[in-house]
């Protein structure tokens, strides 16, 4: 018997996988993504001056 967790996980996986084979992210990650690559790349460059 699966456990709560275990269904999530598996429901969530399927979905991915769903957007992986589209090759489309759906449109309410974009922004998310964006701003996770700013602030990285932001670290990066202000680490990069500290070193």
């Amino acid at each position: 018997m699966q456990k709560p967790i275990e269904r999530l996980f598996a429901k969530v996986m399927q979905q991915f996988l769903v957007y992986v084979q589209s090759g489309q992210m759906p449109a309410w990650e974009v922004p998310g993504m964006l701003a996770k690559y700013y602030t990285t790349t932001q670290a990066l460059l202000i680490a990069k001056r500290l070193a």
